[in-house]
């Protein structure tokens, strides 16, 4: 529940005079009551200097949110529910409005003005300079990870759209290991109640993305599949203690990110000696494609034409795995609960995969992955239905326009997820699951305006791809081994979290095939 200025105004006005009444009758207690009192004076003086900040932003034109409290501004009311206080900003607002999250002064945009978001040229809206003040690179990703992205190339070049599917012949092998390690089911018929799918989701993309960023002799390491899964973990809660945590305080808790790091430079570090002394990088066989993104990392440039050194390319490993698992593995998990909770679709699911794989012999291959245009569909459809409150963060560098609106510099601008894919504008009837909105006529798998979990423009995710072919092949090899279903029969609640988007937990049972 928000509170209104007013009521903190009279409150700021009132705890004063209290704690000052009670310094007369109680002086043996001064030193704490003026202790208070600086408080009470350090609170006021912010409160104003954000609720200033505020009212100069609402006379430039971008209307804001009523409420909020003292330094945390809209945070509280945000926080308690992402999804309900958004959609009820836009009844009252409108497609734009103006939030305090805890000091950052945010306009929050509905998909509608996507356009005007996505094409503004980043000496205005800021891609890197969001980045660098809200993922507190330096004690997560490395802020040179930002500033000198050589890396985006290299995964647009490694996993485009027409090879990225040839990975998907490397994952059988592991994912059968995943799968027999977390369910342990051998037998047709052997029947097994698991608690929680995120556990599962999470442990397939980790063993999916470890094999192709650093190859068969790594991938199955524990060392290495714990860090893909708890690395970016540890990075989400300094990010989102990072507008109400001293500096200090992140360091410490930062331990875990540096213990992760450390991890994998004593692991990678020892193998791209030992690939140095290889006459040429590792490859697929008679794919011609590289067979781990390490492998690509490592024939990489600076701009003197000089090789990066083994600790250098450690660090920018680190930076792939929190991109690889930031979305993926949250995808995964509210796809395989909607296909274990809308048990209608499940037939027409399995009988286009079994169609698609029955023409490659069985195996699970990019051609697979291409002829299933209803798992596509349905797995769009998925994303949308669980998008993220706030999603592709911009900093704006320069007072300038967005959306019809004069936006100052200072400001953060960011599009909701929740906002545009509950928008009929784009979505018809947009609170029923209906994977058809992402078919075409001819049954083709097609992306509307107003889909963009991954971007748009020239920063677009450069491994959506990747990430795809990651989902669908976890999906379809489950469901070909696999019967599974939810306990109640029904698909689990959403849970909104400011950052996230995760499943109320379901038991879920499995019946080997």
């Amino acid at each position: 529940m928000s509170v209104s200025v007013e009521t903190f105004t009279t409150g700021l006005v009132l705890v004063p005079l209290i704690v000052w009444q009670a310094f007369h009758r109680h002086p043996e207690y001064s030193v704490e009551i003026a202790a208070m009192l600086s408080g009470c004076a350090v609170l006021s003086l912010l409160y104003f200097l954000k609720t200033r900040k505020l009212r100069q932003t609402s006379q430039n034109g971008v209307p804001i949110v009523d409420g909020g409290v003292p330094i945390l501004g809209h945070g509280l009311a945000f926080n308690n529910s992402p999804d309900g206080f958004l959609l009820e900003c836009r009844r009252r607002y409108g497609s734009a409005f103006t939030l305090n999250l805890a000091g950052s002064i945010t306009v929050v945009l509905d998909g509608i003005h996507g356009q005007d978001f996505f094409k503004a040229p980043d000496r205005v809206l800021s891609f890197k300079e969001a980045a660098l003040r809200f993922l507190v690179p330096e004690f997560t990703v490395g802020r040179d990870s930002i500033t000198n992205d050589f890396h985006t190339g290299l995964v647009r070049r490694e996993f485009n759209e027409n090879n990225v599917g040839d990975f998907a012949q490397h994952f059988e092998e592991y994912l059968q290991h995943c799968f027999q390690e977390d369910l342990g089911l051998k037998h047709k018929g052997e029947i097994k109640q698991v608690g929680d799918l995120e556990r599962l989701a999470w442990r397939s993309i980790a063993y999916c993305s470890a094999r192709s960023f650093m190859g068969p002799e790594l991938c199955t390491d524990p060392e290495v599949l714990d860090v893909f899964i708890h690395f970016n973990k540890h990075c989400g809660l300094l990010i989102n203690l990072n507008n109400v945590t001293p500096r200090w305080a992140l360091r410490f808790l930062a331990a875990s990110c540096a213990k992760d790091t450390a991890t994998i430079a004593k692991i990678i570090i020892p193998e791209i000696q030992r690939r140095k002394l290889e006459e040429q990088p590792e490859r697929a066989g008679s794919t011609g494609v590289r067979s781990d993104l390490l492998s690509s990392l490592m024939a990489c440039k600076d701009r003197d034409g000089h090789a990066y050194s083994p600790e250098y390319l450690g660090k920018r490993m680190m930076t792939l795995i929190f991109s690889s698992m930031v979305t993926t593995a949250g995808a995964l998990t509210q796809v395989l609960y909607d296909i274990a909770g809308r048990r209608e679709y499940w037939d027409r699911l399995y009988q286009e995969q079994a169609t698609a794989l029955a023409q490659t012999g069985g195996k699970l291959t990019k051609a697979t992955l291409e002829t299933v245009p209803f798992l596509t569909a349905f797995i769009r459809e998925s994303m949308r239905m669980g998008s993220l409150p706030v999603q592709q963060a911009r900093y704006c560098l320069q007072d300038t326009e967005v959306a019809g609106y004069h936006v100052p510099a200072g400001t953060t601008v960011v599009i909701s997820g929740v906002l545009t894919a509950f928008n009929e504008t784009f979505f018809k009837d947009p609170s029923t699951f209906n994977p058809g909105r992402f078919l075409d006529d001819t049954g083709a798998a097609i992306i509307p305006k107003g889909f963009f979990p991954f971007g748009e423009g020239r920063h677009v995710c450069p491994g959506r791809h990747f990430a795809m072919s990651e989902i669908k092949t976890v999906a379809i090899m489950l469901m070909q081994n696999y019967d599974f279903r939810t306990a109640s029969g029904k698909r689990p609640a959403y849970n909104y979290m400011p950052g996230d988007v995760t499943v109320v937990q379901e038991p879920v049972q499995f019946e080997k095939k």
